[in-house]
């Protein structure tokens, strides 16, 4: 799985499945990897059966129950079974089980499915909710998608005062708020600003091939094709078989 041979690991986990068919660890396992694959009709099924299994054999397995529901409510929506989703959601919400992970799951959702709107209400409620145990990653990814549905709704403003108010307030790292600037002007084709950020972020760390990568599309973005050209060639002197790098 780490090494991205998707459809190997598929395979060995349904061999698994097979040894072990009521094993819930390995349908969340290869439910994942269907997701991976945009392949709604797959993780429906393993979602569903690890969910039908119950409360007390999904934690007997130290699996979080509610991580499952969470999941399956957004793939009830990548499926397009809209009403399944909506019942979902209003039964974990009737149990107090809607934390902040089930509004970010879903604005993520509901960005996908070009749903800007909806996506933008999900995550405001999301960020109204306790969100202090989030990891860094996680939170990262909830205000990245949180100013995307904002920019796809041209609220341009309200998602670069979002980065450089409220995430500079709860994102301790910050790289990882340079890097949600940079996406902001990315999308909003402000590819001066993206140059000016990433080339800092290229100098905080010289040899980090994701920033020399973001580095190099930005000045391509910008028009800067020889800055463009002799980033992606120090990347091939530190990894001479970069497949990005040589097919950029």
């Amino acid at each position: 799985e780490s090494t991205n041979r998707g459809a190997e690991a598929f395979e060995i986990y349904n061999e698994a499945l097979k040894v072990n068919p009521d094993n819930i660890y390995l349908m969340v396992r290869i439910g994942n990897q269907c997701l991976m694959e945009n392949n709604w009709d797959c993780a429906l099924l393993y979602f569903e059966t690890a969910y039908r299994a119950g409360f007390e054999k999904v934690e007997a397995e130290g699996i979080n129950f509610l991580e499952i529901a969470r999941t399956l409510t957004s793939v009830y929506y990548y499926a397009g079974q809209e009403r399944d989703g909506k019942a979902m959601f209003d039964s974990l919400r009737t149990a107090g089980d809607d934390d902040c992970r089930l509004y970010f799951s879903l604005g993520k959702t509901m960005n996908y499915l070009n749903r800007p709107r909806e996506a933008i209400e999900y995550f405001k409620t999301g960020f109204e909710k306790d969100f202090s145990d989030l990891s860094e990653d996680s939170l990262y990814n909830a205000y990245l998608g949180y100013t995307r549905s904002l920019i796809n709704e041209e609220m341009n403003e309200e998602a670069l005062n979002l980065i450089r108010v409220d995430a500079r307030e709860h994102l301790k790292n910050s790289v990882s708020l340079k890097e949600l600037e940079v996406s902001i002007y990315i999308k909003l084709k402000k590819f001066d600003d993206a140059v000016s950020i990433s080339e800092w972020l290229s100098a905080s760390d010289p040899e980090n091939r994701a920033h020399l990568l973001r580095l190099s599309l930005v000045y391509d973005l910008a028009g800067q094709f020889e800055n463009a050209e002799k980033v992606l060639l120090d990347i091939l002197e530190l990894t001479p078989d970069d497949p990005l790098a040589l097919n950029n």
